[in-house]
């Protein structure tokens, strides 16, 4: 089968679109086949691609098949599956420890696939499991959002962020406020904002300092918004935040840190601080059904920056480390049928006309971020960048590269 695959950490150049990988096989009960029409790049992706996360990768063998987001039909199942079906359109995310999104063909459990939207097309679908779960779960169950609560939404033109304005206007929020930058303030309006806060021009805690949110939902990261927070917040409300106090590498150090910085915060919040709380997404059926009916209800609708085949993956991730996008970057892994969907994929002239007219590659996740985050990115893909060259001296020259388990 075809797909996207790596042999090495690195950046989107180690990518490589390969004829040759062996369909996988159902070896559980509970498996699906999966023939995938469309995944889409989330940042954990390049992060996991740049070897950000290797701490919590290891065992991961390479060649090595990306992205978590899937939309396809259901080809083979396990004979313990009961709800899924042979022809069951199907959406869903992948494990953490797998992936696999980027391939013709994928084995998951049932457990973490549902039937898709009936009134989304592929593509719209792939775009949505992981930021839609994320911030579902952030919102309702970390949050404990309820009808009638005050949300701020720190991040509101990021793909997560698109999902969580929708996601709380739904859930009866009854003020709405999100932060984006100068060109996203109608997006982000559109999507049913309350209150939208150019952050360009002005600081979302000064701005909404004493109003008694209920909670700061955070999908930027950066110390400053944690600090701002009880500015902002009642008493009684909560911080909930998918990206923490930094952008980078996971180590030993980091994970101590990110420990250390939870327990700290969990304890004040007894003694008056916001009840806080670091949310990691959990792919899983029942939400996916939930979010469905959103979606089948016109409450949550997908937003698409740019849709690219599977031979230009690669600019795809370049776009995702560039974040300038307006909603997210989408693979297309099945031929394009006619009449499928409106989106015309990308093609290498197209995109490197679109780069030079930004002066930057479009992302398919997030919004132009404060400055204390793009330059934590910034550091991350200097760090990236010194990696790849410290690889590339080491090697007796480029032909000799070959792939290697780590």
């Amino acid at each position: 089968m075809r797909g996207v695959i790596y042999r090495a950490y690195g950046g989107p150049e180690k990518l490589e679109v390969v004829e040759d990988l062996p369909r996988p096989n159902l070896k559980s009960k509970t498996g699906v086949v999966v023939r995938v029409h469309a995944t889409s790049v989330n940042p954990v992706d390049w992060k996991m691609l740049g070897g950000y996360m290797s701490l919590v990768q290891i065992g991961r063998r390479f060649p090595f098949i990306p992205c978590f987001d899937v939309s396809g039909v259901a080809v083979e199942v396990g004979r313990g599956c009961s709800r899924i079906k042979v022809g069951d359109e199907v959406w869903g995310m992948a494990h953490f420890s797998s992936c696999g999104g980027c391939a013709e063909y994928v084995v998951l459990p049932e457990k973490l696939l549902a039937k898709k939207p009936s009134n989304l097309s592929h593509v719209e679908a792939a775009s949505m499991p992981l930021v839609s779960l994320t911030s579902y779960q952030a919102l309702l169950r970390a949050g404990g959002l309820k009808a009638g609560a005050k949300v701020v939404i720190l991040g509101g033109s990021s793909a997560t962020g698109i999902m969580a304005v929708q996601i709380a206007k739904h859930a009866g929020a009854s003020l709405v406020a999100a932060t984006c930058s100068t060109r996203n303030v109608e997006l982000v309006r559109g999507l049913g904002a309350d209150q939208v806060i150019d952050y360009t021009q002005e600081k979302w805690g000064d701005v909404l300092a004493g109003q008694e949110f209920d909670l700061v939902y955070d999908c930027i990261g950066g110390v400053e918004a944690w600090k701002a927070a009880p500015r902002v917040l009642s008493s009684k409300g909560a911080f909930v935040t998918i990206a923490g106090d930094k952008q980078e590498k996971f180590s030993v150090g980091k994970v101590l840190s990110i420990g250390g910085s939870l327990i700290n915060r969990k304890f004040w919040s007894l003694f008056g601080s916001p009840r806080y709380a670091f949310v990691t997404c959990e792919s899983n059926w029942e939400d996916l059904f939930e979010i469905r009916k959103m979606v089948e209800e016109g409450a949550l609708r997908p937003v698409i920056d740019k849709v690219y085949p599977m031979d230009l993956a690669r600019l795809a991730f370049e776009g995702s480390i560039g974040g300038k996008a307006r909603g997210k970057l989408v693979i297309r892994i099945a031929p394009k049928v006619e009449g499928e969907d409106n989106y015309e994929d990308q093609t290498s002239s197209s995109s490197e006309a679109s780069t030079s007219a930004s002066g930057s590659t479009s992302s398919g996740s997030e919004e132009p971020r404060d400055q204390s985050t793009e330059d934590s990115d910034r550091k991350d893909k200097d760090k990236l960048h010194d990696k790849e060259e410290a690889e590339e001296a080491d090697k007796p020259n480029a032909e000799q590269e070959k792939p290697a388990d780590e």
